[in-house]
């Protein structure tokens, strides 16, 4: 009887990163859709106990439809940068920057992908950047 070779271990991370890496981006994730659909998913039951199934339409559905049927029809200058947004002091005293250190691929937390993964970047090459 022949004993059959070991099989080599596949790993399922790309080569160069670590299983913390990938904890890292599910905390985030999952931090993100807490804190952003809780409150939501708080609200519909609220709703939901106090006036049914209608209340439900009234209160959430129909709301959402009519915004972005608004959205939908604003006109093309709605979207043209005006002259105080173009020089950015606005959005820095509006916190931008505070806001890029948090993003995901923003700067605090490339800081710290790059603490535990030195060679860690999100544009590699022209390919790469050119997804984006």
């Amino acid at each position: 009887m022949q004993v059959p070779e070991p099989t080599p271990s596949v790993s399922l991370l790309p080569p160069g990163s670590s299983w913390l890496h990938y904890w890292y981006w599910a905390l985030v994730f999952c931090l993100t859709v807490t804190a952003g659909l809780g409150p939501l998913f708080v609200f519909i039951n609220k709703v939901n106990k106090s006036h049914g199934q209608i209340g439900f339409v009234a209160f959430f559905v129909l709301p959402v439809w009519l915004a972005s049927v608004v959205v939908s029809r604003l006109p093309a200058r709605y979207y043209r940068c005006y002259p105080f947004e173009r020089r950015g002091r606005l959005y820095e005293w509006l916190g931008v920057r505070s806001f890029r250190f948090i993003v995901p691929h923003g700067d605090g937390i490339n800081r710290l992908a790059r603490r535990w993964q030195p060679g860690y970047r999100v544009v590699r090459d022209r390919l790469s950047g050119a997804c984006l």
